[in-house]
């Protein structure tokens, strides 16, 4: 992978896993999984989830245009094909952010169009979105950031602009930023909800991607306190645990996130590594192999595979056991 980070030297073979590489700047954040870089990107399904609506409140902030008399009362129409939407066209939310997230250059103009119409904080909103799928991640998190400070939501919703902020700038490679954002939505966000465990879960990989992996471990662990079922904090946790070199409390949230979770790529793919590191080949194939059927097509998958290979090269070496970094 491109991506990888690992502590020690070259003499490692590549065996120490770590999920939070240092990278080079302007190296894009990606699925880390192969030896020498364990499981997952930690903000990958937070973020894909957090990016999704934003639940604003009053019907006039979904819809472009308010109703003519001659419309009102009549089922919604549906919404229009993105490439083929006249400039003329009610603009729908939902719409907005998949057009975003999917073909961001026409989001970005379809939200500005939006904005013009008196769209309102979903415009903005859905342009900021359109703008980390352009990687103009400074300025959408300027944007997300001025549309929490003007807004007039529920603190729910401020502290998601906020969280989502922090995304941003951790795209954008400014941790500290980040941290700051992250740190103001928990403050806000509703105590012990969904919502508060995935910002903690955000700021952990904000962490471990600075190095401060006891501090990720904390943040995890607040996070599971209020979703203990949460294969996904249990996983990252894990990883969070081997760059600490504790590999019995790695090992052990692993197994439990299989356990919650059979078919969690990320977990099996981590277990695999942990596994490998304890002188268990045997099932860390296995795992690796569940991956190859669960998602073939998976980032995963394809770490898994090269660790199927490089497993069977160091076998045929002699070389099955990893060596410590």
């Amino acid at each position: 992978m491109s991506c990888r980070w690992r502590r020690g030297d070259d003499s490692d073979q590549g065996w120490g896993p770590s999920s939070f590489p240092r990278r080079r700047p302007g190296t894009p954040r990606q699925h880390i999984g192969s030896f020498g870089g364990a499981g997952s990107s930690m903000i990958s399904r937070g973020f894909i989830l957090s990016l999704g609506l934003l639940v604003f409140s009053g019907a006039s902030l979904v819809h472009a245009a308010t109703p003519t008399p001659s419309t009102a009362g009549k089922p919604a129409p549906a919404p229009p094909t993105p490439s083929l939407a006249p400039e003329e066209a009610p603009v729908n939310y939902q719409l907005c952010l998949s057009t975003a997230r999917s073909y961001p250059e026409q989001g970005f103009e379809l939200a500005g169009r939006w904005v013009g119409l008196g769209g309102g904080e979903p415009a903005k909103h859905c342009e900021a979105v359109a703008l980390i799928g352009l990687h103009q991640y400074a300025e959408a998190a300027h944007r997300l950031e001025e549309l929490e400070g003007a807004s007039k939501q529920g603190a729910d919703i401020r502290a998601g602009m906020l969280a989502q902020a922090g995304q941003a700038w951790f795209l954008g490679d400014d941790n500290e930023h980040a941290y700051a954002d992250q740190t103001a939505a928990l403050k806000i966000a509703p105590q012990n909800s969904a919502q508060a465990a995935t910002i903690l879960t955000d700021r952990a990989a904000t962490l471990a991607d600075s190095g401060k992996y006891d501090d990720a471990v904390v943040d995890l662990t607040a996070a599971l306190a209020i979703q203990p079922q949460n294969a996904d904090a249990l996983t990252f946790r894990a990883n969070a645990y081997r760059d600490l070199d504790k590999t019995d409390l790695a090992l052990a949230d692993a197994e439990h996130a299989v356990a919650l979770d059979g078919n969690n790529v990320d977990a099996r793919l981590m277990r695999g590594i942990l596994y490998l590191l304890a002188g268990r080949g045997a099932d860390a194939r296995q795992d690796w192999l569940k991956i190859l059927q669960i998602a073939p097509k998976s980032d995963a998958a394809r770490s898994a595979r090269d660790n199927l290979e490089r497993l069977d090269v160091n076998v045929g070496e002699g070389k099955g056991q990893p060596t410590k970094p």
